[in-house]
């Protein structure tokens, strides 16, 4: 009988198999259910182009729909492609001032003077992490903060680290209605949505990347609790724990 394989070998062949499933993974969804996606939007658009504008009312809301479900189709595949890439990247971390990855997390999502969106920021002092995941997580951050708004209320952010000896703690805080605690682990799974989808935009991805991110450096995402809004905690081992 041939011998048994070592642990560590087998833990290996184990971790090779489901990079494997991984890129077999991102594969199908870039490109055979994105094209799926992409036939079904074109077909429809030249079907209507040919029906003209003499469709009734029942036919132009159906065909809104038609449209409004492959949008999310796309939007969702894209979100599932971000997520295998944050698994399935190369880390590079170092340490780094993270004031950087914030000012161009805010410069993507246009938040400005211009946006009417009030932010506060105190020093972040550095970061051990991986650059651009870095930049990744914060950027799903605030765009959660900037659409999770009271409609009556200017969306006001504060951002903040508070250190100790184990993790850099960053903390976003904002003025939005909040999630009860009961549901707070819920918003962070994949396409979890705890409000309507006319409520607010978006799939309900970006939690989830963010936590994925969190962990793959050996730390951790989360909600904690705050007096007003929402307040969601970035943590990130001064050493690196590479996961």
């Amino acid at each position: 009988m041939p011998p048994s394989a070592s642990p560590a070998g087998g833990d290996q062949t184990r971790a090779a198999e489901a990079e494997r499933e991984l890129q077999e993974f991102s594969y199908i969804v870039s490109h055979d259910l994105a094209a799926s996606s992409r036939h079904v939007a074109e077909f429809s658009r030249l079907l209507l182009g040919e029906l003209g504008e003499g469709l009734t009312d029942r036919q132009q809301a159906l065909a809104d729909r038609i449209r409004s479900a492959t949008e999310k189709s796309r939007l969702m595949m894209e979100e599932l492609l971000a997520f295998s890439r944050v698994q399935q990247k190369a880390l590079e971390v170092v340490r780094q001032d993270a004031a950087p990855a914030l000012r161009l997390a805010m410069l993507q999502l246009a938040i400005g003077e211009a946006s009417g969106i009030e932010v506060s920021v105190e020093p972040l002092g550095e970061v051990c992490a991986d650059t651009k995941l870095l930049g990744m997580a914060l950027h799903h951050l605030l765009d959660n903060a900037i659409k999770f708004r009271r409609p009556e209320i200017a969306p006001r952010i504060a951002v903040h680290v508070a250190d100790d000896e184990e993790f850099w703690r960053l903390r976003i805080t904002d003025n939005g209605p909040g999630v009860e605690p009961a549901y707070r682990e819920k918003a962070f799974r994949m396409f979890h949505r705890l409000n309507g989808e006319d409520t607010y935009p978006g799939v309900g991805a970006g939690l989830t990347i963010c936590r994925r991110i969190a962990r793959r450096h050996g730390g951790e995402a989360a909600f904690l609790d705050c007096a007003d809004g929402a307040c969601v905690e970035l943590a990130l081992p001064h050493a690196p724990r590479f996961q």
